[in-house]
């Protein structure tokens, strides 16, 4: 018998859980009430579009992994008192960390394809960033978009440029994605539409023409029209591009949304909550590129900010297992703060949300090498310092993923314990150390280790509960029972006990949802998400 219980079904099923984070025939679950709440005992939505995008830039490979569990870094906190860090800045790699208002704040010039340096005429440094190393600056952030090329050129001009031929789609696209997005606004006050994509015959309509089909022109791989600024834009900002009969949302528009009709994109910044996304998002952990997602409530901010995994899973209609519903429950949590969907790498996801290495060669999937350390600081250095240089934010941040995304969670908080607020895990795979060694270390094993400390914990299982309770010791047949058709409940009960034993507060800073029946799927995630949301929300700093 091997390790997974010597089933088929269970080996199958465990498989889909890592590698996709959905499980789709769990046994439906009884009556039970075990655990419930705080009692101490293709990109998504993007449309069916013919043929594949040409001349998107490709993902780099994975690199090595480093170490699982990378030591503290020694650069300022964001978002903590500024204490000796001077106005001007320091460069920490190639992040920039600056003084503002008496708070931390950084900037990551990788997105800019620079390092951090010296500010000076002949190195075409913004923000800290430039083409040279070394030394300090005067920060400026937000005086320009991220991403700004090196000559100074706007989005227009890269728009004007490429449709002149004199760069490439790739180049001005990306350039222009990281520099105002799409659609671009000129500043004779017109809009230039933009679609990457060879064959059909292509228009643009919106509300900003009554939905009337506009004629673009098609130059080798793209096609473009340059139309006058609605007089009101911010209530006839819909588009879509049309070929024949077909509608579809630009798969470039900076900011979109949904409608009953699918995805929508958006000329400029609603009166309302959107989506913004950036592509191509680069890792100097040398993980490969992706897209981040990014959930903007109304107004001016400063939003407090939650962190998600999977982003392709958690807004509008989702990836291919479904959607969290995240704007549907946000609303119904009345909430208002920022989410950052980060892309998951299908082929790296298992080994990016692992802390330790597991032997999954009974499975077919030989040794898994875990980069949960490089990816924790992808998160923590590289994406939360873009976002706190795009967005107007407080100082509290929060974490928040299902299956291994509640795993990754949960470990990016316990290698930067003063960095964030609250941990929101859905399902967790809290089994993970003990798939293949019966006594590998634990998540629970690293935070009994650490002791109590200052930040929120929310997990949840759904599943069935086992008849008798579960067994003092959890081992390697555990595990797989456990992920099998207890979504991962056992050793996330026992986990949340044992934050009990160590100084966490039920209902205070710990809290654990049993939802009997439940599915370990995005559908049972969304039906229970205004619960964790609403924790993260009320949440005081």
């Amino acid at each position: 018998m091997n390790r997974f219980g010597g089933h088929v079904a269970l080996c199958l099923c465990f498989l889909m859980l890592l590698l996709t984070g959905c499980a789709e025939n769990e046994n439906e679950g009884g009556n039970q009430t075990t655990g419930q709440t705080t009692d101490p005992g293709t990109q998504p939505g993007q449309p069916s579009t013919p043929g594949v995008q040409p001349g998107q830039p490709s993902d780099p490979g994975p690199s090595d992994p480093g170490p699982s569990e990378p030591v503290q870094p020694t650069h300022p906190e964001i978002g903590t008192a500024c204490g000796t860090l001077p106005e001007s800045g320091e460069c920490y790699g190639d992040i920039i960390y600056y003084c503002k208002d008496n708070i931390v704040n950084a900037y990551d010039c990788t997105q800019e394809q620079k390092v951090c340096g010296v500010l000076s005429d002949d190195t075409h440094s913004w923000n800290g960033c430039t083409e040279k190393s070394g030394g300090t600056v005067e920060p400026d952030p937000g005086t320009q978009e991220p991403g700004q090329p090196t000559d100074k050129k706007t989005a227009e001009d890269w728009a004007r440029a490429r449709i002149a031929g004199t760069v490439s789609t790739e180049e001005a696209f990306n350039n222009i994605s990281y520099n105002g997005g799409f659609p671009v606004v000129t500043d004779d006050n017109t809009v230039i539409f933009m679609h990457w994509y060879e064959g059909g015959n292509w228009q643009v309509a919106g509300d900003f023409n009554g939905w009337e089909k506009q004629a673009m022109t098609n130059d080798g791989d793209i096609w473009y029209a340059e139309v006058p600024m609605p007089e009101d834009a911010v209530h006839k900002n819909y588009y879509k591009f049309v070929n024949g009969d077909q509608y579809i949302s630009d798969p470039w528009s900076l900011r979109y949304g949904y409608t009953e009709d699918g995805e929508i994109s958006y000329i400029t910044t609603p009166d309302k909550p959107y989506l913004m996304r950036y592509h191509d998002f680069k890792s100097p952990q040398g993980l490969p590129s992706r897209t981040l997602r990014v959930y903007v409530p109304t107004g001016d901010g400063p939003f407090d900010v939650l962190y998600a995994h999977d982003g392709q899973n958690l807004f509008g209609t989702g990836g291919a297992y479904g959607s969290w519903k995240v704007e549907e429950n946000m609303a119904a949590a009345q909430a208002s703060f920022i989410v950052v969907g980060i892309d998951n790498i299908e082929q790296d996801r298992l080994a990016e949300y692992a802390f330790a290495d597991e032997d999954l060669s009974v499975a077919g999937y030989g040794n898994i090498h875990a980069k949960g350390g490089d990816y924790a600081k992808f998160v923590h250095e590289t994406v939360r310092p873009f976002i706190e240089s795009k967005f107007k934010v407080t100082n509290k941040a929060g974490l928040m993923g299902s299956s291994m995304g509640g795993l990754i969670s949960l470990y990016i908080a316990h290698l930067y314990p003063t960095s964030y607020d609250v941990v929101l895990a859905l399902s967790p795979t809290t089994a993970w150390g003990r798939f293949s060694h019966n006594e590998g270390k634990t998540m629970e094993d690293m935070y009994a280790e650490a002791g109590h400390r200052g930040f929120k914990l929310y997990l949840d299982s759904g599943g069935q509960a086992p008849e008798d309770n579960c067994p003092d010791v959890l081992g390697t047949v555990e595990a797989s029972s456990d992920e099998f058709s207890r979504d991962c409940y056992c050793f996330t009960r026992s986990f949340v006990d044992k934050m009990a034993e160590i100084g966490y507060e039920w209902g205070k800073d710990l809290f654990h949802h049993f939802e009997p029946g439940a599915q370990h799927n995005e559908a049972a995630w969304a039906a229970r998400l205004v619960k964790p949301l609403t924790i993260f929300k009320d949440t005081q700093k």
